[in-house]
């Protein structure tokens, strides 16, 4: 997208395009932190999402602005923010063994999606001759994250201090 609307040479695009990455990791490890820190998950998993969803809304439109479309995939990249969040949330809700599968089980799924994903965009691209469908589908996929992670009960150990202490 950002070749197509740039015209810029192929290494400028690759510069570019490292934008995104570099804010997903700062938000990654601030996520990770502040969320030890608070004790608090849902949120700190969720709120990425929704910028991210956000943030693919306005993709939709098409920017003309490279500047503006760079912002954009740079609030996208931060989604990757919600990673070290929703992998703490088995292991604190879930027994171990009941974890364990429910990690297994997200793999799986995950895998599905980032196998599948790619494709459906590029045949969406190639119907309609536009990426709005595609970010149309990811973008209600995100929001959809977001929400269901909110549906996630607390935490045990978030919502009662002695049961942070492991036996």
């Amino acid at each position: 997208m950002l070749k197509r609307q740039s015209g810029f040479s192929d290494i400028r695009i690759g510069l570019i395009g490292a934008i995104p990455y570099i804010a997903g990791f700062a938000a990654m490890l601030f996520a990770g932190w502040h969320s030890d820190r608070n004790g608090e998950r849902r949120w700190h998993a969720a709120v990425p999402l929704f910028i991210a969803g956000a943030a693919m809304l306005g993709l939709v439109t098409q920017p003309q602005s490279m500047l503006v479309t760079v912002i954009l995939f740079t609030l996208v990249g931060i989604n990757i923010a919600y990673l070290p969040v929703s992998w703490a949330i088995p292991t604190e809700l879930l027994s171990a063994s009941a974890a364990a599968a429910a990690v297994g089980m997200i793999n799986a799924v995950g895998s599905v999606a980032g196998f599948a994903g790619p494709y459906a965009f590029g045949y969406l691209r190639t119907q309609t001759g536009s990426f709005a469908a595609g970010l149309a589908v990811i973008t209600v996929s995100t929001l959809a994250a977001g929400l269901l992670l909110l549906r996630v009960p607390r935490s045990r150990r978030a919502s009662d201090p002695s049961a942070s202490s492991l036996p």
